[in-house]
């Protein structure tokens, strides 16, 4: 059902030492349609990049989430093989990073309101990849994390944020870059088939990158 809507909308900008009067006007006459859908679905294209646990938001949660219907998108609390509590890479040691985690989300004060499964989990690369580092070892460990460290398991999976701009932080020259990138990958795709294989509630996806490298080899593919 199409719905009608007249409204007139008048606007008063104040901005730092100025002020301007703006008036904007809008098309009834007109109805954008997308396909068959002419209606703009919130929760499918607008989403923000923080979650539940970030306490920030709390004071202000009632507002965000409740006046405004703002989506949580993403959260920096995937598997981290390599962050600065690791100590060997084994699924006893994951196990107790889960443990861990599944406790601090638990007691994030926006948890019990506002958990949701439609939520982006991913890491940094320094914390997921190592040049010459065993990735089946990688992908056995972010597996059993991800099966125990979420008390809501989220429904996406990026293994490693914008992966291929921070392909520098591996070696001295950009030259050395593209087998950077290569390897990369292939740990990408090692731990995407054991996610996938024992963890099948969660979607791995990505990688996402950060810009498009148009200059990159001389503008040549």
């Amino acid at each position: 059902m199409v719905k009608s809507l007249y409204l007139g909308v008048s606007l008063l900008i104040t901005g730092f030492g100025f002020a301007q009067n703006n008036r904007v006007t809008i098309d009834l006459t007109t109805q954008k349609f997308y396909g068959t859908t002419t209606e703009l679905n919130r929760e499918q294209y607008f989403s923000a990049h923080f979650s539940y646990t970030d306490g920030d938001l709390t004071d202000d949660a009632d507002y965000l989430f409740g006046d405004l219907g703002i989506k949580f998108g993403r959260n920096f609390g995937a598997p981290r093989p390599f962050g600065k509590d690791r100590s060997v890479l084994s699924v006893g040691n994951a196990k107790e990073a889960a443990a861990r985690n599944n406790k601090n989300i638990k007691a994030a004060k926006l948890f019990k309101e506002y958990a949701t499964r439609d939520l982006i989990i991913t890491a940094h690369p320094k914390e997921v990849f190592q040049m010459n580092a065993d990735f089946y070892k990688i992908a056995q460990y972010n597996a059993a994390f991800i099966k125990e460290a979420y008390p809501v398991k989220p429904k996406y999976y990026e293994p490693m944020n914008e992966p291929f701009v921070h392909a520098i932080d591996f070696v001295k020259t950009y030259l050395e870059t593209e087998g950077v990138i290569v390897e990369m990958s292939k740990l990408h795709k090692v731990v995407a088939d054991k996610v996938h294989a024992e963890v099948p509630d969660i979607m791995v996806g990505g990688y996402s990158a950060a810009w498009p490298e148009y200059e990159k080899n001389n503008f040549a593919v």
